[in-house]
């Protein structure tokens, strides 16, 4: 239905289901009458300019969309609210470049808007679609610059202005060009450094020497060092090996370790260097992502020392700071002793009050993002970190507890899972560990530390059972016999 149609809807008032909603009721209002008009012209253009299977190409009716194009023309005239004409003017300006008619959508754009930036989103997605107008008319270096804008100022474009910036086939210094100051410069260079999959500083030093205070900085110094885990720390997890002790630091082959430490180096020579200099806006994070960058290269002295200057007051650094410091505190641990399962336990709850209890049951990949991540963190330390520790000490009871505490998070997801405690207690321990692991869990007398992880040890298992099985196993059926006899006859 054309618009004319359907705004006769203004002027005969609502149909009884809608009678009670209070947004419709604003509209209603005569002061509000352009606003109505507004939201129902832009569904009415909304099937015309988006597609509805993303798989197939895109059928346009230029025609319907011709139409539309008068017909909000004829709107934009007639209203006086200068923010909803700036709205029609987006869907002209749409409609225009789905058109492919890319040269009339750039024009039409700096006849609407002009030529001073603005700041609302309305004013950037009308901007993103004559820069992509410029891209089809092969004006690749005024495009990128244009995407570039509106990837700084539209967070919610950033994706989409991202890709179609790398379509340009540009380089940084043809669109240097046209920056007009060092800060945009900076920008442009961050994007393309984010481009960038192989590890690699030069983005941060380039976009550093333009502006110290860009935002971006913070995200190419994380983005460096998830480079560092993608290629060292992702692996050894995947692969499920256990070498009791650092997540991620495996012995590797020399020239695997060689090009691993240069890199890695590179990266916090790079880093101190930023610090030293004085001009970050963020400080705090940058020193203590230089600690986990000396914890990456088993400098645990210096990765204490890191840590100990910083003084962040911001809850997110602190929280970074937290969990740099239990890695580094955990490694730098020869034993795991007693007494530094009271300082572990402190951490323990610190971690349930950052991934509360029922957030998984919908499934991990429904928690919110801070409890999906530190969720995972808390898996990797227990599975990667603590479990192997208990190994190599030859603790197979605090292992099998560590991993009970490990599968109730409920964060197997498909990066990496690990073995369960389950598995640990069917399959790997003999009978006399099952029997400690059974005198264990009936003692009524067990520290602080032992009665956290106790509760999680899973209730389907079946000691009984399990020690009968274990000694089967060796054909001790005689007392393979007594065991079984305890185990009730439904299960």
């Amino acid at each position: 239905a054309s618009f004319s149609a359907i705004s006769g809807t203004l002027c005969t008032g609502l149909p009884d289901s809608a009678m009670n909603n209070s947004f419709a009721r604003f509209l209603l209002k005569d002061k509000h009458r352009e606003a109505a008009r507004y939201l129902l012209f832009a569904k009415t253009c909304e099937p015309a300019v988006n597609q509805g299977d993303p798989w197939s190409a895109p059928v346009r009716d230029n025609a319907l969309m011709a139409d539309l194009y008068k017909e909000g023309e004829t709107l934009y005239g007639k209203t006086k609210n200068k923010y909803i004409r700036d709205r029609y003017a987006f869907q002209l300006v749409r409609l225009q470049h789905y058109s492919r008619q890319y040269a009339e959508a750039a024009a039409l754009f700096d006849k609407l808007f002009g030529r001073k930036e603005r700041t609302s989103l309305v004013y950037y997605k009308s901007l993103a679609l004559k820069a992509g107008a410029l891209l089809h008319l092969e004006d690749s270096v005024q495009s990128a610059y244009l995407f570039s804008r509106v990837f700084e100022k539209a967070p919610s474009l950033r994706i989409s202005c991202f890709t179609s910036l790398m379509w340009t086939n540009t380089s940084p210094e043809e669109v240097y060009t046209l920056c007009r100051n060092n800060h945009e410069k900076a920008v442009v260079a961050a994007i393309f450094g984010l481009a960038n999959s192989a590890p690699d500083v030069t983005a941060i030093r380039e976009t550093y020497a333009l502006d110290p205070a860009s935002p971006a900085l913070n995200i190419l110094l994380a983005r460096e060092m998830n480079k560092v885990e993608d290629t060292y720390v992702s692996t050894y997890l995947a692969e499920g090996q256990s070498t009791g002790g650092l997540i991620g630091l495996r012995d590797y082959s020399p020239g695997d370790s060689s090009k691993m430490t240069i890199q890695v180096k590179a990266l916090q020579a790079l880093t101190d260097s930023v610090i030293a200099a004085g001009k970050l806006e963020d400080k705090d994070f940058w020193q203590v992502s230089s600690a986990y960058l000396s914890y990456i290269l088993k400098d645990f002295r210096g990765a204490k020392v890191r840590l100990n200057a910083v003084a962040a007051k911001d809850p997110q650094v602190r929280d970074q700071w937290e969990i740099g410091n239990l890695l580094v505190n955990i490694n730098g641990q020869k034993t795991i002793d007693s007494a530094f399962e009271s300082q572990l336990l402190a951490s323990f709850k610190w971690l349930d009050a950052k991934t509360p209890e029922g957030g998984h049951r919908d499934g991990w990949w429904r928690l919110p993002d801070e409890q999906y991540y530190f969720r995972k963190i808390y898996r990797n330390l227990l599975f990667a970190v603590l479990a192997p520790r208990y190994h190599a000490q030859g603790d197979e009871i605090k292992e099998a507890l560590i991993r009970s505490r490990c599968d109730s998070l409920h964060i197997n997801d498909y990066f990496v899972s690990g073995e369960t405690a389950v598995e640990q207690v069917q399959d790997d321990m003999k009978s006399g560990e099952l029997l400690r692991l059974y005198s264990f869990l009936h003692q009524p007398v067990k520290t602080p530390y032992e009665s956290y992880l106790a509760g999680f040890f899973p209730q389907s298992l079946n000691m009984d059972r399990i020690i009968g099985e274990s000694y089967m196993r060796v054909h001790d059926f005689r007392t393979a016999r007594d065991w079984c006899r305890k185990v009730p006859v439904n299960e």
